[in-house]
């Protein structure tokens, strides 16, 4: 158990987010941190009131303790999985858009299919820390087909310039990317770092970006909500729309300009045991919004097993604070 907590606190970079996570009081992690170091005989971590600095002996540990901490675990769940149909927690994370408007109607599918799996859906456009907040995997988009993450594509999404019927009705359709000029933008800003995604437009090896917005939020729901509402115009993903496309309360402009497609795929740590939770809800995503592609799973370097423990990778972390 000491060196669980001990891989948990190096992880988190907390004695307290990793006595949540493993469900034990802080000072039990603590000591048993304590007593690890005294049977080694080295310190492992440093502590101050503001921070926990890893040393130099604590990291060379981690690298074997937390290869042996997962063989363990792989070894629990490989047996207390076999003849059961999966069962426990999993927390997943995914943007809101995309929880709202794709995965959200079909986890009856998946409740009905694995009806033990207890499963709490985190719902933002904030970067979550997966290892830090106990997180078993989050669905994200990317545009590029790179990270130091697991990764399972699910799919390719087209991005589209859309406006509502009645701002169009109202203030008219651009026919060039210029005379955005003479229209109100809508903009998405990262959470974390305030700054604004533009809109961008590539045609003929020309590219545009626009970063002048009358209004922008950074939640991709209230983002369409704010185009719905004939505020302006603004890109997203051409699926997420669909049944507003369709029934012509939104309508494409601009299609003749394209914007770079985006991935979204299913994302866990490096090293991270796959358990037959994350297993399932894994194989499921993929069979349910794999739009016809079989794309290969990206993952660190040239792992293609999705399922591949991925501890040769060394990942370690920084000093945390």
């Amino acid at each position: 158990m000491a060196m669980r907590v001990f891989t948990r606190v190096v992880e988190t970079g907390s004695f307290s987010r990793a006595s949540d996570q493993l469900g034990i009081p802080r000072s039990t992690a603590s000591k048993l941190v304590s007593d690890l170091e005294r049977h080694l005989g080295v310190e492992l971590v440093e502590r101050t009131t503001r921070k926990v600095r890893v040393t130099q002996e604590g990291r060379d540990y981690y690298v074997r303790a937390h290869r042996i901490v997962h063989e363990v675990d792989d070894a629990d769940n490989a047996l207390r999985d076999r003849p059961h149909s999966p069962k426990g927690p999993l927390r997943i994370e995914a943007t809101s858009s995309f929880a709202n408007l794709v995965l959200i109607p079909s986890l009856a599918d998946f409740r009905a299919r694995y009806p033990d799996i207890v499963l709490s859906v985190g719902i933002s456009d904030r970067y979550v820390d997966l290892v830090a907040e106990g997180v078993d995997c989050a669905i994200r988009a990317s545009n590029e087909e790179t990270t130091p993450l697991v990764a399972h594509h699910l799919f390719s999404f087209e991005n589209v310039t859309f406006a509502s019927r009645s701002y169009l009705e109202r203030r008219g359709i651009p026919e060039t990317p210029d005379a955005l000029a003479d229209h109100d933008l809508i903009g998405y800003f990262s959470a974390a770092t305030g700054k604004p995604m533009p809109l961008l437009f590539a045609r003929d090896g020309r590219r545009r970006e626009i970063e002048r917005f009358a209004l922008s939020t950074n939640e991709t729901t209230g983002y369409v909500n704010m185009i719905k509402a004939g505020l302006g115009i603004g890109q997203n993903f051409r699926e997420i729309i669909r049944p507003q496309l369709e029934s012509g309360e939104l309508v494409p402009i601009l299609e003749e300009w394209t914007r770079p497609r985006m991935h979204y795929c299913i994302v866990y740590p490096p090293g991270r045991v796959v358990h037959a939770r994350l297993r399932a809800f894994i194989d499921w995503a993929v069979a349910r919004f794999a739009i016809g592609n079989s794309q290969p799973v990206w993952t660190v370097e040239s792992f293609k097993d999705p399922y591949l423990r991925m501890d040769q990778a060394n990942v370690m972390p920084g000093n945390v604070k």
